[in-house]
């Protein structure tokens, strides 16, 4: 696929116009600057590109290419400056940590409630790992251990014991934010997740991970598209779970979109999805209806964007469940056709929403963490 065929960010459009107006600029001059590498605007910053022009100087040669050679590779595959489509080419930790802001700890608390309760909160951590919860779930999927039968502490002790911090997405429209509005997206929610987490993820240049489940997944791939349309560091490794990849064709998606569904039929539709039949009594149904609403409008309305993109510059591991009566292995192999280091599908015996781990399908959660807690031992110790 040509880089010249992609749909280009705002961002990157906004870059080539910069690029037009400063050669315009120096040719007004009288200045006779080399032809920028054609893909600067997909690698450089708005920063490196006005370097580029407004400090070239003939009488001073060495001094420029020196000072242009320590920005990022602009090298297609081929090897040269404008053949190929671009590798990708993050920024620096350091200029990464200057992207954003620290955040109000209110505002982060109330993102990443769970953060104290998961006993990982660390002011020099290992690593991190990024968690987004199932449709109509809380953070506490991977905050709480669970006590008794329930408990399944896998990913919380592995943590703890290697001082990584577990951060958990709590989204909008529950728990102690049900008073705040719904996201409406997939892409808003995946922004505004980016905006807090920023500079905890990046301020100090540590690994990262992603973990994720059912929509959580598509969460996740907008914020790794909102990550990489801002150069940032990519992480190390996202652990994907019983979803389609966002490519799988609109018309063959399993599901019905839930916004002309009365209720009856929208329970019938969450059943599909394996939801306790607990949840369905007027009591708990009146409380989690609103929330699984709104959730899978995040997926249910959902339209694919990155057609033209390249690939995504990252490693995934990919899980179905065996018993899935929505999502099939198929669907979840085909996250291949947006990221070429895939390693998976991998099976877990158990239905749909296995992660919650109640009853028979609590073996298949263990099995997913241990899954997840072997290839983070094997990656934090290479």
């Amino acid at each position: 696929m040509s880089s010249t065929a992609a749909v280009l960010t705002d961002a990157q459009t906004r870059l080539m116009n910069l690029i037009v107006l400063l050669e315009e600029d120096a040719e007004d001059l009288g200045v006779s600057v080399p032809p920028i590498p054609s893909h600067a605007y997909l690698v450089w910053s708005e920063e490196q590109i006005r370097q580029y022009f407004d400090t070239y100087d003939e009488s001073d040669l060495d001094a420029w290419k020196d000072r242009v050679s320590s920005f990022p590779s602009c090298e297609g595959p081929s090897g040269d400056l404008d053949g190929g489509e671009p590798g990708y080419t993050p920024m620096s930790a350091s200029e990464a940590s200057a992207v954003f802001t620290s955040t109000d700890d209110a505002a982060f608390t109330a993102w990443f409630p769970g953060l104290e309760r998961s006993k990982t909160a660390s002011a020099n951590p290992r690593a991190r790992i990024l968690c987004f919860p199932n449709a109509g779930n809380e953070e506490n999927l991977y905050t709480n251990e669970g006590v008794g039968a329930r408990k399944v502490d896998t990913l919380l002790t592995f943590c703890r014991s290697q001082n990584i911090e577990v951060l958990a997405v709590q989204l909008p429209g529950r728990a102690q934010r049900r008073s705040e509005p719904f996201a409406k997206s997939a892409r808003d929610a995946a922004t505004a997740v980016l905006n807090v987490v920023g500079h905890r993820l990046f301020g100090d240049g540590k690994p990262y991970y992603i973990l994720a489940h059912s929509v959580g997944t598509w969460v996740s791939y907008e914020l790794l598209q909102a990550m990489k349309e801002k150069r940032l560091p990519m992480p190390v490794r996202c652990f994907l779970s019983a979803f389609p990849s966002p490519t799988w064709p609109a018309n063959d998606r399993p599901w019905v979109q839930q916004r002309s569904l009365a209720d009856p039929a929208f329970m019938d539709e969450a059943r599909g999805w394996d939801v306790n039949e607990v949840v369905f009594s007027k009591d708990m149904f009146g409380m989690y209806g609103p929330i699984m609403r709104a959730d899978f409008t995040l997926f249910d309305e959902y339209e694919y964007g990155h057609a033209e993109d390249p690939k995504l510059p990252v490693a995934l591991t990919t899980f179905y469940a065996k018993n899935d009566k929505k999502v099939t292995q198929d669907m979840v192999k085909a996250w291949v056709e947006v990221c070429d280091d895939v390693d998976g599908p991998h099976m877990i015996d158990g239905h749909h929403l296995y992660v919650m781990g109640l009853g028979d399908q609590k073996a298949g959660k263990i099995k997913w963490l241990e899954m997840v807690v072997e290839r983070l031992k094997k990656e934090l110790t290479s």
